[in-house]
């Protein structure tokens, strides 16, 4: 999370960031120990629990066929850490849901939140279908980006991406009162058979 700034909310940049703020992660470091950042997870946790404590569920129609696991890459410092990987073979029409509590967080100051990805495909192709990151206020209220062309794209198969899902001027949920996080994953007429690799979610 990135917090404001003492002027006007700037115009949302588009999903996918043009000036990664990972950049600014000094030799070294990594995101907690930078003010400009409140960590949800850097996936280093092998209990699969997010930085307030929370466990990671998922929803799957067959657990066989969409699985997690923890891999020695992380997408900031390269020399330690990790990064969690979804290993997925989805037919059409199927939708898988990969949540956690924020247990109310206020986020009230951030711009937006930001994570990285990538995945691994055959032959270096996009993987068909839908990634969505979705926050849910305490009232059920939600914000999504659809972040697709990002994470699921040809560019992102064997390189870290930067995607957001930035704060609107009147967001549907409230930020003041965020209460869960989801990362949606979901086919429509292709199967998706392949990695979806995430870390660093801020």
């Amino acid at each position: 999370i990135q917090p404001l700034s003492q002027s006007a909310i700037p115009t949302p940049p588009p999903v996918g960031l043009t000036k990664s703020p990972f950049k600014s992660v000094p030799a070294g470091k990594d995101l907690r120990s930078l003010p400009e950042f409140l960590v949800v997870d850097d996936f280093n946790n092998p209990e699969l629990k997010n930085l307030f404590g929370a466990l990671w569920e998922m929803e799957a129609p067959d657990p066989e066929r969409a699985k997690t696991r923890y891999v020695s890459d992380d997408a900031v410092q390269e020399t330690r850490g990790s990064s969690l990987v979804f290993d997925f073979a989805l037919q059409p029409e199927e939708k898988v849901i990969f949540k956690s509590s924020l247990r109310g967080l206020d986020a009230s100051q951030a711009l937006a939140f930001v994570f990285k990805c990538r995945t691994k495909a055959p032959e270096g192709e996009a993987l068909p279908g839908k990634l969505e990151l979705v926050l849910e206020d305490v009232e059920g209220r939600t914000d999504a980006a659809d972040l697709s062309s990002v994470c699921l794209s040809a560019e992102a198969s064997g390189r870290w991406r930067d995607a957001l899902v930035s704060k609107r001027p009147a967001p549907a949920a409230d930020w003041n009162k965020l209460e869960k996080i989801s990362f949606v994953f979901s086919t429509t007429e292709s199967h998706l058979q392949g990695q979806v690799i995430l870390d660093e979610t801020a």
